[in-house]
């Protein structure tokens, strides 16, 4: 729906002040009073929600003024009736016919931001939140109830991503300020690799060759594995003060590896059985009653406890990384 734009205009007699100094005349001669230049009119396009200022483009009778290093465009005032028409990217146009001067010569246009909503819901048309919403520069994670909202945008390609949901990109047009949109989860399929397979680079590229035709579109790496050992050089200030670095591989390189095939790449992070840092920091970790000491499983594994944050949040934090 067009929303007419806010002009801001102030209309006065205009004032011109006659030019200062001697005329170079001599006596006899007539006195012939200098010639004064046309008035000009400073247009200046502000954004009508923040009023910040708005690079536009200003027709007048049709014909866009000058733009190169020009801040705020001017046209010659002669005593006509002048039509304006004012554009910008991700705004709604405005036009308005002068036909007296303003006072100070300056008109001010506040331009509507274009603003487009909807809502991102499944196939079956439940709510999707945390799918994002991306038009150019312009971009909004859907809330609780699937909807978006997405400021100063221009017709093009909406994209449209979520994890583990099947990324699509849908033309906008902008003939609609509403626009909905489904998602469809992302069908896996994946094979567990565990930390030795990729030291050995056979079997790594045996296992890249075996997801080409066997319906495979998926890995799940092992990055941190049972006993609390990181197999990439991770940069997680805990896992470096406990000691449980141990960089088997590139991480970016294997992600990398994977995204070329079109493969769906997951974390694996074992979270709670964690000898490095329960040994570490005992506070923290499951112990036994009688003597205090840890308690530990048949693997010889020690456990953290699932009660404390601190346990949680390191494995949050290797979350975050990868």
């Amino acid at each position: 729906m067009f929303r007419r734009p806010v002009i801001t205009i102030a209309l006065s007699a205009l004032v011109l002040s006659a030019c200062a100094g001697p005329l170079g005349v001599t006596p006899g001669d007539a006195v012939v009073p200098p010639e004064l230049a046309a008035p000009t009119i400073e247009i200046v396009t502000l954004a009508a929600d923040d009023l910040a200022a708005v690079s536009s483009t200003v027709f007048a009778d049709g014909v866009a003024l000058p733009q190169a290093g020009v801040p705020r465009p001017i046209i010659v005032w002669e005593g006509l009736p002048i039509a304006l028409e004012i554009e910008a990217d991700g705004f709604r146009p405005a036009e308005f016919t002068v036909e007296r001067y303003p006072d100070g010569g300056r008109i001010e246009f506040r331009l509507e931001p274009v603003v487009l909503t909807g809502r991102v819901t499944t196939d079956a048309g439940r709510p999707l939140p945390g799918a994002l919403v991306q038009l150019g520069r312009a971009k909004d994670t859907t809330d609780n109830e699937g909807r978006y909202s997405l400021d100063r945008v221009v017709p093009g390609t909406i994209e449209l991503s979520r994890p583990a949901w099947v990324s699509s990109e849908l033309a906008w047009s902008g003939d609609v300020d509403q626009f909905d949109m489904s998602m469809s989860p992302r069908i896996i399929n994946a094979l567990r690799v565990a930390p030795d397979a990729l030291l050995d680079v056979d079997r790594w590229n045996a296992i890249l060759a075996l997801t080409d035709d066997s319906g495979i579109n998926a890995l799940a790496i092992d990055i941190k594995t049972e006993d609390g050992t990181v197999v990439y050089p991770s940069a997680v200030p805990t896992a470096n003060a406990i000691g449980a670095v141990s960089a088997y591989f590139d991480a970016k390189d294997i992600v990398a590896q994977g995204h070329d095939r079109g493969l769906y790449m997951i974390a694996r992070i074992g979270v709670f059985q964690d000898s490095f840092y329960a040994e570490a920091e005992p506070d923290r970790a499951v112990t036994n009653v009688d003597d205090g000491g840890l308690w530990r499983s048949r693997n010889g594994y020690a456990w953290l406890d699932p009660s404390d944050p601190a346990s949680f949040e390191y494995s949050i934090a290797l979350a975050e990384e990868a």
